[in-house]
């Protein structure tokens, strides 16, 4: 009779979270050029049903599980931006992407990340309320 260990190798992928508004990842992990490469073919493939929730989600109401990620979202891209001098972090290497994220990783930025979040979600709900007006 066939186990659940003959089919597990030991491996845990761990699933990837996607906003479904810019259809970027909100995984918080320091990625290496390698899981770039494959989020990136992963995020090509699954762009049609990506729009299409987005555009299903723009209707609705955002709930506080939603505005929180997103309060979180452009907390930690201002952090980046702070982080990189004022760089824009779309146009940077992968190299300098995977260096602004280790300093992401530090205790002291996640803190203050957690603070602009808190501050940010009101922003958030606003821009949600006018974005559906």
């Amino acid at each position: 009779m066939l186990k659940f260990t003959d089919f597990f190798d030991g491996k845990i992928e761990e699933p990837v979270e996607v906003d479904p508004h810019t259809g970027e990842t909100l995984d918080e992990r320091v990625l290496n050029v390698q899981d770039r490469m494959k989020l990136s073919r992963r995020m090509k493939r699954f762009q049609h049903r990506i729009q299409r929730k987005r555009k299903i989600q723009a209707r609705r109401k955002a709930d506080m599980g939603r505005l929180g990620r997103r309060a979180r979202k452009g907390a930690r891209d201002d952090m980046k931006k702070r982080v990189s001098g004022g760089k824009s972090y779309r146009k940077m290497s992968i190299g300098m992407k995977k260096m602004v994220d280790q300093k992401l990783e530090n205790k002291a930025k996640q803190s203050a990340i957690k603070r602009f979040t808190k501050r940010k979600v009101k922003d958030k709900r606003k821009l949600d309320i006018a974005r559906r007006r």
